[in-house]
Order: C-alpha cells, then sequence, then structure tokens
C-alpha cells in the first residue's frame, strides 16, 4: 500500500510542519522536546503525541509556547510544600557548662560584667535548681543541702565557642575581682584550677588580664541558657508550653542573681 503524499495546506502537513519547528526550536533553545510538546497543550500516546482536549497553556503568534509559559510547564512537576509560620521560638544550641577536671584547669574570656548566682541542690548526680517551694523542690523533699553557685557568659579562648562558665561559692569567696556589684568583668580572662584529685575538691578562680583576643561575642541569657540545660531543649514550642516554660523560670527569678553573703 502507497501513502499518498502530504499535500501544501493538509493537515498533516501542518502537523508535520508543526513537529519541525518544534524540534528546532528545542534544539536552539534547550528546551526538551516533550516539555515543548506539553506546553502546546499535547499528550503522548505510544510515539506520538496527540492534542489535549484540557488545553495546554498558551502558544504564541508563531506557534510556540511563551517563555514564561514553559517555565509554569516545569513547575507543574513540583510536588506540593507545606509551607509554614516560623517556629514560636528557634532551636538554640545546649551551651556547655564550662568546670574544672582535677590537673586539668580550663581557661576562657569572660562576656559579662556581673556574675550570676543561683541556689541548687546535688540531685541524681547532677546539679538541679532549687525553686525555693519545699511543695515542689524535689532537693528540698529530699533533705539534700542548698549550695550556692554563680555562672558567667564566656567564650574559649583559641576557638571563641561560648561556654557557662560555672563558679562554685568556695571559688566565688575566694576571688576579690568577681565580687560585687562594680566588677567590670567583660574581656578579662578567667582561669579555674581544682585541686587535689576527687572531681568535687576545691576550685580556684583566678582573673587576668586578656591578650590577643581580638573581637569578643555578644553575652547570652544565662537564666535562658541554664533553663535549657536543666529543662530540656525547646524546639516548636507551642505557646501554652512557652507560658508554662517562662512560669518556671519566673519562679527561679527570686534565686537567681543572688550573691553569697559577705
Amino acid at each position: 500500500m502507497v501513502k499518498a503524499a502530504r499535500q501544501p495546506g493538509s493537515p498533516g502537513a501542518g502537523l508535520a510542519r508543526a513537529q519541525a519547528v518544534d524540534i528546532i526550536f528545542g534544539a536552539f533553545s534547550g528546551v526538551p522536546y516533550g516539555t515543548i510538546k506539553k506546553a502546546r497543550g499535547e499528550q503522548r500516546h505510544c510515539q506520538h503525541w496527540h492534542a489535549n482536549v484540557r488545553g495546554g497553556v498558551g502558544i504564541n503568534a508563531a506557534g510556540l509556547a511563551a517563555e514564561g509559559d514553559l517555565h509554569m510547564a516545569n513547575e507543574r512537576k513540583v510536588p506540593p510544600v507545606a509551607w509554614t509560620e516560623p517556629p514560636l521560638t528557634p532551636k538554640l544550641p545546649v551551651i556547655p557548662i564550662l568546670s574544672p577536671s582535677p590537673g586539668q584547669p580550663e581557661h576562657a574570656i569572660i562576656l559579662a560584667d556581673r556574675i550570676t548566682g543561683v541556689v541548687t541542690h546535688y540531685l541524681h548526680s547532677r546539679t538541679r535548681p532549687c525553686t525555693g517551694d519545699d511543695a515542689t523542690c524535689e532537693g528540698c523533699q529530699l533533705g539534700k543541702p542548698k549550695r550556692w553557685k554563680g555562672y558567667l557568659p564566656g567564650q574559649t579562648v583559641v576557638k571563641a565557642e561560648l561556654v557557662l562558665i560555672e563558679i562554685t561559692y568556695e571559688g566565688y569567696r575566694g576571688c576579690r575581682e568577681i565580687q560585687g556589684v562594680a566588677a567590670a568583668l567583660r574581656g578579662k580572662a578567667i582561669t579555674l584550677t581544682r585541686a587535689g584529685k576527687a572531681k568535687n575538691s576545691r576550685v580556684t578562680v583566678t582573673i587576668g588580664n586578656a591578650r590577643d583576643v581580638g573581637e569578643l561575642r555578644e553575652p547570652f541569657d544565662v537564666q535562658e541558657a541554664l533553663c535549657r540545660i536543666w529543662f530540656g531543649e525547646r524546639p516548636g514550642r507551642t505557646r501554652q508550653r512557652e507560658d508554662q516554660f517562662r512560669a518556671v523560670v519566673n519562679k527561679l527569678v527570686h534565686q537567681v542573681g543572688e550573691l553569697p553573703n559577705d
């Protein structure tokens, strides 16, 4: 059977011409041939492309889809995205506590002018805050002794990483430079040394002038950093959980900031 030649102006000739135009356009523009056909509103069946009864994107006067329409055709392949508002409070890293081990002094640069104090209990092999309420404080209920501890925001000497500098009661009493409300500690170098071999032996605090520190980092909220350690990280909290957290912090405010009596 011999196929009849397509006469100029016939539907077959028009389709062949459109196909040739699409191939040439794709070669010069870099747009895949299939993308062009989809943009023209056609669907592929076996090896051939056919008109889509639902229609495609707009075709310009030259018989080609506009550049923006091709872009829209490509974007249709992107799956839906669950857009949302930013978290109520961003997830912040837990700032580690800087405390010396026997025979291993710790060095840091102080970022605040004054120490922040808090009354604590040593409970379940770790330091826990005292809420000052016998009805809710587990340490008080168990009769655990109260221990004062002081904290300073700081940065490490070499890498300038943020740390919570922990000061024991004995260390505070033995260092005049960190005592009193007029202490100007920001930018000072601090060295913590633990005497003896026991993990709970006395800590000595030494304050000096820092050398070649460079630019200091901004001080962080010591209360916030401590509560994050005591009560866990807080990513994606709801407003109710945020209010509950703030209530716990407010209950500790009467303790945080108090310094040992001289």
